[in-house]
């Protein structure tokens, strides 16, 4: 079974914001401990004495507002980003990476969750769905529930 994990950048209702972005990753159900345990590692050694306070949102990251970025440098928070993507990179090959950015006034009677959301679950299963026929043509299923 393949798990989808998504979170959504930016604010609906602020009118500030042009774009509402949704982004994710999926991985083999598999991969779930060692990516969590790799991110645990980094957690770690980011806030060694309360690493479960520690949460990857690349925008608190990068603004280094609140704690425990606000005494990085700005170099120093970009590694931590470039530090998560790696993780996502050196990951297993069936990881892959989905986002949607919707441009908020293009769809002005629209929901941007909606739409991003229908967006990233159509793309996912056009993913799953390969993999299925992929894993047909080769007698295997990689535990694909369609």
């Amino acid at each position: 079974m393949y798990l989808l994990y998504l979170d959504d950048s930016g604010s609906v209702g602020n009118p500030s914001e042009d774009y509402f972005v949704l982004g994710g990753v999926s991985i083999f159900e598999a991969q779930a401990y060692w990516v969590t345990n790799e991110l645990d590692q980094l957690a770690q050694s980011i806030c060694p004495g309360n690493p479960h306070s520690v949460e990857f949102h690349a925008s608190e990251i990068f603004s280094r507002r609140k704690e425990p970025w606000r005494g990085m440098s700005v170099e120093e928070s970009q590694g931590v980003i470039k530090a998560v993507l790696g993780i996502v990179r050196d990951s297993y090959e069936s990881a892959r990476v989905f986002a949607c950015a919707v441009h908020k006034a293009s769809y002005p009677d629209q929901d941007p969750v909606e739409l991003a959301f229908e967006d990233l679950c159509s793309r996912f299963d056009i993913y799953l769905r390969r993999l299925y026929t992929e894993g047909e043509s080769k007698g295997k299923h990689h535990g694909l529930l369609i």
